[in-house]
């Protein structure tokens, strides 16, 4: 096909006749590109055995082509002419006879072969060609022949020559071939025109003939028989040419003509002729090669909006129902339609440089698309749209040979394209399920002060054992004590306890009923559908209540519940967010979108999908993954025969988790941290003044603490001021010691600047005591056991027991993060110096982490304001930390936290 060339690859010329009578499509063109040809085909001859294949069942053999070419016969309308005449005719560039019209091939060409002439070497000898190679070949028995012949059979004179009238050339026959140009005929209007006025002579023959050579054309000539016509010295042709000499080409019902003049030069007798211009690339075939082209590409790129979506499935309808069937409901489509039917309001193109300047190939196109009206398409093409759910767009198409030209080859080109736009069965089904027809559903950690403060592990633990449960079919319609635990975790951020059970259980299986109400109206959307059964207890209402009803336990307290009733760890969950209803009708269908609106009952729904809608041969995958302070849970059904087969899918995303990749959460909490930060996570907020800075406990306390002035930054919190605690505990029953006497401290941080003269305080009370980072200078003469002297980031652990506090420092140097330094040291609580660590005065309603006052008499000299980046600290009040035995849990914590806070 000839637009292959222009719109995409190569175009390998082989002359391919079709009949055995000589007919104007056996004789458009001529061999052409014979180099090209002889290098692919010798490519292919070179290769070695192994890669030829030549099949032993092949239509011709090797020996029945040889048999064939040998004994070619020369057709009766061609035996009156000379060997010299029509070589001489098949070499002109202006007339670029196809010599294999002339010969009977109909043995070949009957069986697909592809013949053709190599005629670089050929010569006359009387009244035969010699020195030509015929080239057959079949690419569906992927064998190419050669072999050299001799075309025999010509006249011995010229008897055209001195027979030849006017009335020989019928015009209706003759033409002039553009079969071997690859030009539109827009172009080679504008080309033959600029190629014309570039030549320079006053012969206005030779103009032409060379301007037709340029412009890759040539002429055929025939006469009323449909034989070949070659003019003699005593002939020319000239172009008529307007008033300002240029060419006269006309467009005549579609068709491009070029006006001639037939000069015969000895009597000056003249006749005119309008030769069509064929062979070009049609409008139908670039319209053709379009459609596919634009219906491949398109597809999966150009969507309804999300307006236009959501009313669809509120209606239950395809878009293709919409405009071409019958639909029963169609109210909440109409109200979008209404309001505009431009592309552009409805319609999103995910990738907007279709519309401008697309390279196909060696051309460009730009398009402008549109929905063609309904009216203007035929009953039985809006029955095949509806079946195939596809919409018909008119996509008004131009092409340029360069981005930058600013002359089309081809413009304003209609062309219709057929694509599928919305959601199909399985994804509006989905949409219907989830409520929203957005990329990603977002859900959020509840704010609520007894919700647990969960990681992605404990998430992904929760919802991979929810996908093995969804396994058991029953679990569906009668959901066992692990299923609604799980759910409700993911719900709620509570654990469930037995008296709320049933309540719950009833609440979830309201939400399944109520969702396969909804799938079976699809069904049956003519008959009146079955509402779902209005939930008896909202579940948006029991998380209000929960305070009342629902046990909140500590970290070691989940432990314990955990070996009660032998569950996997517990999962966070989002807080619930109201969407549009479903059916605007339907109050029953309200409440039934709000209790899917929430993280673990949307997980559940997913898992159980296929049942739910009844949907055979399908089945449901789902990854998970953590971005940030983010959890995305990436949904999909698919074809149990072709799993790369994506029918439907859908994301959810939970905020406010703990990443599991950065923070050492999952280790700490296993031993019920009083106070635990993380500088990493990213899990803060913005005050109001944007100076102020809070950094939200995580344990379950989930206590607040404020400072001015510090930066999030991907090694932690800089603090330039101190973090000052801003709340009391979360859990007014839940008794906290205001005094740590006994426990464990753990401290990871950066410090940077850190001069002589200067201190800073870590942990301080109001009067400045606490643990401090000071540097030996001449003035104090402190141990070096005690000194800081590098930037890098250190780790400590301040063992708190009766008798004594005990200090291990673990230091790693920026520079060198493998060469630690351990030092080791004890303070006595009741020793006086200032600078350091006394339990006896530290209380956690007030104390304070961070730069403190420094000295007041720094050094002058000091260059830059010594900074301290918190990574993370975590306050047990547990003596079990000071006692004999817990090496194993604190090597467990001391490892997890230069994992996640040092060797990154």
């Amino acid at each position: 096909m000839k637009l292959a060339k222009l719109l995409k690859k190569p175009f390998w010329l082989i002359t391919t006749i079709a009949g055995i009578s000589l007919s104007l499509s056996a004789a458009v063109g001529i061999v052409v590109g014979i180099n090209s040809y002889n290098k692919s085909y010798y490519s292919y001859l070179n290769q070695i055995p192994s890669q030829l294949k030549v099949t032993k069942n092949a239509k011709i053999s090797q020996e029945k082509f040889d048999s064939i070419v040998l004994n070619l016969k020369i057709k009766d309308n061609f035996k009156k002419w000379s060997a010299k005449t029509v070589l001489t005719a098949a070499k002109s560039d202006l007339y670029r006879y196809n010599l294999v019209s002339a010969f009977d091939l109909s043995e070949l060409i009957n069986n697909d072969y592809s013949v053709s002439f190599d005629l670089e070497n050929a010569v006359v000898d009387q009244n035969s060609i010699k020195n030509v190679v015929i080239y057959a070949k079949s690419d569906k028995d992927q064998i190419t022949y050669s072999k050299q012949i001799v075309l025999k059979g010509f006249g011995n004179t010229e008897q055209a020559r001195t027979n030849f009238d006017f009335s020989q050339i019928d015009s209706s026959k003759s033409f002039v071939d553009l079969s071997r140009a690859n030009l539109t005929l827009m172009e080679f209007q504008i080309l033959l025109a600029q190629n014309f006025e570039n030549e320079r002579g006053s012969n206005w023959f030779s103009r032409l003939e060379r301007a037709l050579v340029a412009s890759k054309a040539s002429l055929s000539l025939y006469n009323s028989l449909g034989e070949p016509v070659f003019l003699g010295p005593d002939y020319q042709l000239d172009p008529v040419l307007d008033r300002k000499k240029l060419l006269t080409l006309l467009n005549k019902d579609g068709k491009l003509v070029l006006g001639l003049n037939l000069v015969q030069i000895s009597t000056k007798k003249t006749m005119n002729l309008n030769l069509e211009v064929r062979g070009a690339i049609s409008n139908q075939e670039i319209s053709k090669i379009l459609k596919s082209w634009l219906e491949t590409n398109l597809q999966g790129k150009l969507k309804t909006k999300d307006d236009l979506q959501m009313a669809l499935v509120k209606d239950k309808i395809s878009l293709s129902d919409y405009w071409y069937g019958s639909p029963n409901s169609k109210a909440n489509t109409s109200q979008i339609l209404t309001k505009s039917k431009e592309f552009k309001d409805l319609f999103d193109l995910s990738e907007t440089n279709f519309f401008l300047n697309t390279k196909i190939g060696t051309v460009y196109l730009s398009i402008i698309p549109k929905l063609l009206d309904p009216s203007q398409i035929s009953v039985v093409d809006k029955k095949k749209l509806v079946e195939n759910q596809k919409i018909r767009f008119e996509i008004t198409a131009s092409l340029k040979r360069k981005a930058i030209d600013k002359k089309f080859i081809i413009q304003d080109l209609p062309v219709f394209v057929d694509l599928k736009v919305d959601f199909n069965k399985y994804q509006a089904a989905v949409a219907q399920m989830f409520g929203t027809i957005k990329a990603v559903k977002e859900f959020s950690m509840p704010e609520d002060q007894d919700a647990k403060t969960l990681s992605s592990n404990e998430i992904k633990q929760r919802v991979d054992r929810l996908f093995e449960l969804a396994k058991t079919v029953t679990n569906l319609e009668n959901p066992s004590e692990e299923v609604l635990k799980s759910i409700y975790l993911l719900n709620t951020g509570k654990y469930l306890v037995d008296q709320d059970q049933e309540k719950v259980k009833q609440e979830l299986k309201t939400v399944i009923e109520g969702l396969k109400s909804k799938a079976n109206t699809q069904k049956t959307e003519k008959n009146s559908p079955t509402q779902p059964k209005k939930p008896e207890v909202s579940l948006a209402k029991t998380t209000e209540n929960s305070a009342k009803t629902v046990k909140v336990s500590t970290f070691a307290e989940e432990a314990k519940g955990q070996s009660q009733s032998q569950q996997t760890q517990p999962v966070s969950t989002s807080s619930p967010q109201t969407s549009q209803n479903l059916n605007s009708n339907s109050t029953t269908s309200t409440n039934l979108a709000l209790e899917n609106e929430k993280f673990g009952t949307s997980i559940w729904t997913a898992f159980n999908f296929a049942n739910i809608y009844n949907l055979e041969n399908t089945k449901s995958e789902y990854e998970i993954s953590t971005l940030g302070n983010k959890l995305f849970f990436d949904f999909k059904l698919v074809d149990k025969t072709n799993q790369n087969l994506i029918l439907a899918q859908s994301k959810i995303s939970l905020n406010n988790i703990i990443n599991s990749n950065k923070s050492a959460y999952d280790i700490i909490k296993k031993f019920n941290p009083d106070v635990f930060l993380d500088g990493t996570i990213n899990y803060q907020d913005q005050g109001k003044d944007k100076k102020e800075f809070i950094l939200k406990d995580l344990s379950d306390n989930k206590l607040i603490f404020k400072s001015e002035d510090a930066i999030q930054t991907d090694q932690g919190l800089e603090l330039r001021k101190p973090l000052k605690l801003q709340s009391k505990p979360s859990n007014p029953e839940k008794e906290i010691s205001t005094s740590l006497y006994t426990g464990a401290i753990y401290l990871v941080f950066d410090a940077k600047n850190i001069s002589d003269g200067n201190w800073i305080n870590l942990l301080a009370d109001r009067k400045g005591k606490g643990l401090v980072i000071k540097v030996k200078n001449s003035d104090n003469n402190i141990p070096k056991t005690k000194e800081i002297v590098e930037n890098g980031t250190y780790l400590y652990e301040i063992l708190a027991g009766k008798d004594s506090i005990k200090v291990n420092s673990y230091f790693f140097p920026t520079k060198y993060p493998k060469r630690v330094k351990r030092l080791n040291f004890k303070i006595n609580p009741k020793d006086t110096l200032p600078n350091f660590f006394t339990l006896e005065w530290f209380h956690l309603d007030w104390y304070q982490i961070g730069p403190g006052e420094q000295n007041k008499k720094p050094q002058q000299n000091a260059k830059k304001e010594p900074t301290i980046i918190l990574k993370t600290l975590a306050i047990f009040n547990d003596k079990s930390f000071a006692e004999k035995g817990s090496l194993t849990k604190r090597s467990e914590l001391i490892n997890g936290l230069i994992r996640n806070y040092v060797k990154k």
